[in-house]
């Protein structure tokens, strides 16, 4: 049987998380196959595409030939030769009427199809965030804690960030590039059968002006390492500053000024690093801008030698003038959206590698039909990824099946750790853990996850209903069962003072509604939820009644003494005298297990867990 990928530390390495994250060059067809699928497959936006364009082409065109049309009106006018001042005059009104309607209609329908189709584009681009999120909440955890890693997918929300750029910029700018290609072949169309060379100079141009950009573009991606640094640390701030756990301490202690200087420092890089990009373009757009002017140059001595030599009329220049100078800035806004386009790419090649490397836990299989749920430590030793300091040393222990264990020491002793490697959120460096004998590195972490019900030492309920935050789910949900774990952990009287019981919302994140529950029942609530867990034949606690009371602590763990028969348990706590309904207790010193045995023969040792103990009980104790 395959073991589970160590993935955490395959990307520690430099060369191989590059080559892993970004295993090869995407280009602009790699970019058409991801983008272009919604909208070939939904035929509505395709001919909104093809009616926009066509409106851009007609507006365009009837530009150039109204100036024609009224040269020759005026032009009758001024020799009276043909028609009248009187019929003349309506003539003009005529024509112009028509060409402000024709410009009227060609541009509403331009914007009705604008209107139409940019918020298709904002359902794409949302949708692309829901597979962020997914990405992520399968993502192995420890990546989370890597910053290297964090560096080199940090483009990804670029790509996503606003409408004006990324995934739905792009969307949007293809729109305006389809109206200004129509724009220029319906009046290249017309240039083409007066001067070829016209089209010939301007193609050129096109392909210079591309090339420049395309400089820029490989500019821009050697410095891309760089912009990612950069981007995570100002979102790690933004994060930071906007969230409602840091706002007691960053008001109590007056913070703001002290993240505010951080943060300006980084937005001072963050534009020093864009000042740089600009001046760069700015070198680069003086060609550009001269291209677009040898190619009017060119245009204007052409079309001015035909008209010298008298092989086109008057009103027939001017209208070709025009057709020139709206030829150009169709071609100069044709590029610039390629340009946009390819600028862009960046940061979705970034996003689309991403979606597509496989970050989730694989590998391992499923466990034994008749397992037993005894825990197993055998040597192990553990560091975080990148840190060179061992967090647990040589460990070794055993619980037996349906036993309970309690894991006691000072803050940073590694009882966090541990559980996290039991989890399989992290694998050991040395040593082997087993379940029932099985070495868990031989067990996918769907299958791993599926026998644990975990309080972590972090608690964080989500904005769904106290029933979805318990039972973990917006379906399916067994309410009775929900009530009964709420009783269980002393929880339901509070919720069933709401109007709503169970359906009550949380927070204020998404429904304004939404209750804020204190730090204590917040516990009672991740408690509640490990063990609505019917699966789970092995419950860990890690500091579960940290934020309860002495007598709220004792009253929760009496309840665990009946509920956890059956069950094989670990508890992390700092207060001694809540462990002692364990089996079994072992003192974490220094990343080793220093003491092991039952509360009373570790008192009787009178060591390190007596001193402990000793110091813990004097606070209850009178002088």
């Amino acid at each position: 049987m395959e073991t589970r990928r160590n993935l955490v530390y395959e990307l520690r390495d430099p060369e191989f998380r590059e080559k892993y994250l970004h295993p090869r060059r995407r280009g602009f067809r790699d970019l058409f196959k991801n983008m272009a699928h919604p909208i070939l497959s939904n035929s509505s936006v395709v001919f909104s595409y093809l009616l926009y364009g066509i409106s851009m082409g007609i507006t365009t065109i009837s530009s150039a030939y109204i100036v024609e049309i009224i040269a020759k009106i005026i032009g009758s006018i001024i020799n009276r030769s043909e028609v009248t001042d009187i019929s003349a005059s309506k003539h003009l009104f005529l024509v112009v009427f028509i060409y402000v309607l024709v410009y009227f209609i060609s541009s509403s329908i331009g914007a009705y199809t604008k209107n139409k189709i940019f918020p298709y584009f904002f359902h794409l681009r949302n949708g692309e965030f829901l597979k962020v999120f997914q990405k992520f909440s399968s993502m192995e955890m420890g990546l989370f804690e890597d910053a290297q890693f964090i560096s080199s997918i940090g483009n990804w929300g670029r790509a996503l960030q606003s409408n004006a750029n990324g995934f739905q910029g792009i969307l949007e700018r293809s729109l305006d590039i389809l109206g200004h290609l129509f724009s220029a072949l319906s009046i290249g169309v017309v240039l083409l059968f007066v001067d070829y060379r016209i089209i010939v100079v301007a193609l050129i141009a096109i392909f210079l002006s591309m090339q420049l950009e395309s400089r820029f573009t490989m500019y821009q991606r050697t410095k891309i390492n760089e912009e990612r640094a950069i981007n995570r640390r100002l979102y790690r701030m933004s994060e930071i500053s906007s969230d409602f756990k840091y706002g007691k301490d960053v008001r109590v202690y007056k913070m703001e000024s002290a993240f505010g200087n951080i943060y300006n420092k980084l937005l001072s890089e963050y534009d020093d690093f864009l000042q740089s990009m600009r001046n760069k373009r700015f070198q680069l757009s003086i060609p550009v801008a001269l291209a677009s002017t040898i190619t009017f140059i060119f245009g204007v001595y052409f079309l001015g030698n035909a008209y010298m030599i008298g092989s086109i009329p008057t009103p027939r220049f001017l209208m070709l003038m025009t057709a020139l100078i709206l030829f150009i800035n169709s071609i100069t806004s044709l590029a610039s959206g390629l340009s946009f386009i390819n600028a862009e790419s960046i940061y979705l090649h970034d996003y689309y590698d991403l979606l597509d490397a496989e970050l989730e836990p694989s590998g391992g299989g499923s466990f034994p039909n008749s397992i037993s749920y005894d825990i197993e430590f055998e040597n192990v030793w553990f560091k975080y990824p990148g840190s060179e300091n061992w967090v647990l040393k040589n460990i070794n222990f055993r619980i037996e099946d349906s036993m309970s264990m309690a894991l006691v020491g000072i803050n940073g002793a590694g009882k966090t750790s541990l559980i996290k490697l039991l989890t399989g959120l992290y694998q050991p460096n040395k040593g082997r853990i087993l379940i029932g004998g099985v070495d868990i590195r031989y067990i996918s972490q769907r299958d791993l996850s599926k026998i644990f019900g975990t309080v972590f030492q972090d608690i964080n309920p989500m904005a769904l209903t106290v029933a979805e935050n318990v039972a973990v789910s917006v379906g399916n949900i067994d309410r009775e069962r929900v009530r009964n774990v709420l009783i269980q952990v002393g929880l339901m009287e509070k919720i069933d003072s709401f109007p709503l019981g169970i359906d009550t919302p949380l927070l204020r994140v998404i429904e304004d509604d939404g209750i804020i529950l204190s730090g204590g029942e917040n516990q009672k609530l991740m408690i509640a939820r490990a063990l609505y867990k019917k699966d789970a034949k092995i419950l860990i606690m890690d500091e579960p009644t940290a934020a309860l009371d002495a007598l709220a602590e004792e009253s929760i763990y009496k309840s665990f003494h009946e509920i956890l028969k059956g069950r094989t348990a670990i508890f992390i706590s700092h207060r001694l005298a809540s462990t002692r309904f364990c089996d079994k207790i072992s003192l974490l010193d220094g990343g080793c297990i220093s003491e092991e045995g039952t509360h009373e023969q570790l008192l009787e040792n009178k060591s390190n867990y007596y001193e402990m103990y000793e110091v813990q009980a004097s606070y209850y104790k009178g002088d």
